[in-house]
């Protein structure tokens, strides 16, 4: 009985190591690219690098975070892309009150990419990524990590570096009026784009409406 019990956890053990890998590709900061087998991504405390393989079966190694640009991961016949990157997080400037400069947060991140087109891309940034149960990409924070707390959503437009910060999923005294603060950056953002500011202003969006805030710029280019 004691052998069996050893067998099954054995085999959840496979099963379980084996879900882990996915097909991907991988571009490096200087432009290398390679394929293979690998991780998802994590941006919890002590996680600095993704595991990879060359085949399923193959070695493990590890590569260094900072060292990727961009990781594809193909499962369930889907794409799902990543970004790794610094954000800005911009400040909307009171009434006669000198502009204030857009703030650059320290280090780098991984961005599950949720939208991508010529106009606009979306990003949400969470403290880890993984497949449900249902197959469904799932991004997640809990309160292990003192460096992402939220779920965050941003946005970043062709010719910008960097993505921007818009809105946030979270609880606390940290998220209180929320609204007004998406409305605040979004309208920041968005500034060179009358039609929309004029619906931010009107308080058409809310902050859990950055996809229809997303869709409704891309209207208008």
């Amino acid at each position: 009985m004691k052998n069996l019990l050893v067998i099954i956890v054995l085999l959840t053990t496979i099963n379980v190591s084996a879900k882990e890998y996915y097909k991907t590709s991988i571009v490096f900061t200087n432009g290398e690219t390679i394929e293979g087998f690998a991780t998802l991504p994590s941006n919890a405390m002590l996680k600095s690098s993704i595991t990879y393989k060359t085949t399923i079966e193959g070695k493990t190694k590890k590569i260094k975070n900072n060292t990727i640009y961009q990781v594809s991961y193909y499962y369930n016949n889907l794409e799902y892309l990543f970004e790794r990157n610094n954000y800005t997080y911009p400040y909307k400037s009171k009434k006669n009150k000198p502009n204030k400069k857009v703030k650059m947060m320290g280090g780098k991140f991984w961005f599950l990419v949720r939208l991508n087109e010529p106009e606009l891309n979306v990003y949400n940034l969470a403290e880890t990524y993984f497949f449900n149960n249902n197959n469904v990409l799932v991004s997640r924070t809990g309160n292990s990590s003192f460096i992402i707390d939220t779920i965050s959503f941003l946005f970043k437009r062709p010719g910008e570096e960097l993505p921007t910060f818009i809105t946030t999923y979270g609880e606390g005294f940290g998220h209180i009026n929320k609204n007004r603060g998406f409305r605040n950056r979004a309208s920041e953002y968005f500034k060179d784009t009358p039609q929309l500011l004029i619906r931010i202003e009107n308080k058409e969006f809310k902050c859990v409406d950055y996809m229809e805030l997303a869709e409704a710029y891309i209207s208008y280019q």
